[in-house]
């Protein structure tokens, strides 16, 4: 700690959002201390010169250094809180009010107006130059202006003679020029140098933006592992942001804790279940991902016990999307050098594409699970469909098999004598053409001799059922409509057929029950053994058309009485 406070002391802390300010508070800072190190240098010198001199020290000789001196330990405390304004607005007014008095009014009851004056007077309006706007650069300049007239005016109106003697004046003046050149090599020098800095963070914060845009337009473009992004995203990390050492933990929502998944110190392998951190835990890691902003850590700090031996500085920075936790990456480096505003917005930018590249390729696995899990479903459901249309079929065919069995033929057959005013008469053979469409099972045409015969298959839930054959004269032409009504004439004539089997079964169905109800209640209206049993028989022989039914009964069943009269009926 002790040893990194002069490295902080020499440094901008606060972390300026603008770029602008934060080159005038990098420039400030230095111009501070130099100012305030000279005006030390100044009061040690002329306390030293004091004691072992015989000139008696006035008390404005030091009052006025010591204000100074105050003065430049304020502007250094609001340059570090991030009150620029407030201590450009001190310093160069320090600047301007000291160098007003120590050149022009120094003698208040005779002001001078001299080489020195002017170069005095230089420091500052460089500094007011580099520090202000113009309008703020305009009202010193007038300041000044203004203390020259009234120095000039108080000057012309004295008519005192004064004999100065160059050779005393040689080393006041060299030593008064020295240190302004000194001082306006310095502030030119820190400003240049910063100028140049900036313009290299400016470019350096220009490349990264591009590179967050490539990691969005990579991860965009194709469809990627999770494993493959984090990969990727570290790779960045570390070769083009050259951090030293980054890693990636994921939030577990269920366990509620974060998964240290890949770093860029173990070839970023995979390390599931290690190093797993809860939220509740006192570090940088945790602390982002509570509180969802970016969290910087030096060595030393509260929460920087999670940095390795190798690391001075840390920097935590959550991975969301659409303000959802998704990870926390983290990121070390060897030095101590604090990150500026632009560049931790440049990570808080790239974690964001990080998280929407992790979501979206999670939604693209959830997507392929998804269709492969319906790929599954419906290859069941159109195994199943097929199962059923071949079991429907199956059925369909035995039903009119044994349709046809019960009508004691293999086939079924009419031919249409428009004759005799297109009356159907049985046919009971088969013929070939027919059986040859009955086996393609598809609509086809030939013609023989003067006739051409359109032979149409009868389809019911894709069972054949037969066959339909047109004759026409050879030399009538078929259209399209035409086919395509036979082929309407045959659906409709297969539902037809279908229709009437199902009310012949129900009919015969219908007499069968009302066959058994007759039987049954002349059953019922016997009035003894015999008769019920001669007049079953009967029935049997009627309904079954036997020659000959026998009815066995067991003996003992004919034994037993059927009533067996108990209490009072007995005495009867």
């Amino acid at each position: 700690m002790i040893r990194r406070l002069p490295r902080r002391f020499f440094r901008v802390q606060y972390q300026y959002d603008s770029p602008i300010e934060r080159h005038r508070a990098s420039v400030l800072l230095p111009m501070n201390l130099t100012v305030g190190l000279i005006i030390f240098l100044w009061l040690v010198f002329t306390i030293t010169g004091t004691l072992t001199g015989a000139e008696v020290l006035g008390a404005a000789d030091v009052l006025g250094p010591g204000i100074s001196l105050a003065l430049c330990l304020f502007v250094h405390s609001s340059i570090q809180r991030g009150r620029l304004k407030l201590a450009v607005f001190w310093f160069v007014g320090m600047l301007l009010l000291s160098g007003i008095v120590l050149t022009i009014f120094f003698n208040f009851q005779q002001p001078v107006i001299n080489g020195t004056t002017m170069i005095g007077l230089a420091v500052p309006t460089v500094a007011a130059g580099l520090l202000l706007d113009r309008r703020r650069l305009l009202t010193v300049v007038l300041v000044l202006a203004a203390a020259l007239v009234i120095g000039a005016a108080s000057q012309g109106g004295s008519t005192d003679s004064n004999q100065i003697v160059m050779a005393d004046e040689v080393a006041f003046d060299l030593s008064i020029i020295v240190a302004v050149l000194s001082t306006l090599l310095i502030f030119l020098t820190i400003f240049a140098g910063n100028t140049n800095q900036i313009a290299a963070e400016s470019l350096l914060h220009i490349q990264q933006r591009q590179w967050v845009v490539e990691l969005g337009v990579e991860l965009g473009k194709t469809t990627l592992a999770e494993s493959v992004i984090l990969a990727r995203a570290l790779t960045i990390i570390h070769d083009r942001f050259a951090y030293s050492f980054a890693q990636i933990y994921v939030f577990d929502e269920d366990e509620n804790v974060l998964k240290r998944t890949m770093n860029t110190g173990l070839g970023q392998q995979d390390l599931q279940e290690r190093g797993n951190l809860s939220l509740t835990e006192t570090n940088a890691i945790s602390e982002a991902a509570r509180t969802r902003q970016i969290v910087t850590v030096a060595v030393g700090d509260l929460g920087s016990g999670y940095l390795r031996s190798s690391s001075r500085y840390g920097i935590a920075v959550p991975i969301l999307h659409n303000q959802n936790l998704v990870g926390v990456l983290d990121i070390q480096t060897a030095n101590e050098d604090l990150h500026s505003f632009t560049e931790l917005e440049t990570l808080r930018l790239f974690a964001g594409q990080l998280g929407a590249g992790l979501m979206n390729g999670r939604r693209v696995q959830e997507l392929d699970r998804s269709v492969k899990e319906q790929a599954a479903i419906n290859a069941r459901l159109q195994t199943q469909l097929t199962e059923f249309q071949r079991r429907e079929q199956l059925r369909v065919s035995t039903v009119w098999s044994g349709y046809l069995e019960g009508r004691g033929k293999t086939a079924i057959g009419f031919d249409l004598l428009t004759e005799e005013g297109l009356t159907p008469v049985a046919a009971n053979d088969l013929p070939d053409d027919v059986r040859a469409t009955l086996e393609a099972g598809k609509l086809h045409i030939e013609t023989r001799g003067n006739e051409k015969n359109i032979h149409v298959p009868i389809r019911f839930r894709n069972q054949m059922l037969g066959a339909m054959v047109f004759s026409l004269p050879a030399t009538q032409d078929l259209t399209n409509r035409q086919i395509e009504m036979t082929q309407v004439v045959s659906e409709r004539l297969a539902v037809a057929l279908e229709n009437m089997r199902l009310f012949e079964q129900s009919q015969a169905q219908a007499v069968r029950e009302r066959k058994a109800g007759q039987i049954a209640s002349q059953l019922i209206e016997a009035k003894d053994v015999t008769a019920l049993l001669n007049l079953a028989a009967e029935s049997f022989n009627e309904v079954l058309g036997a020659v000959r039914t026998e009815i066995y009964l067991q003996p003992d069943f004919l034994a037993e009485p059927l009533y067996v009269p108990h209490g009072e009926e007995a005495n009867q």
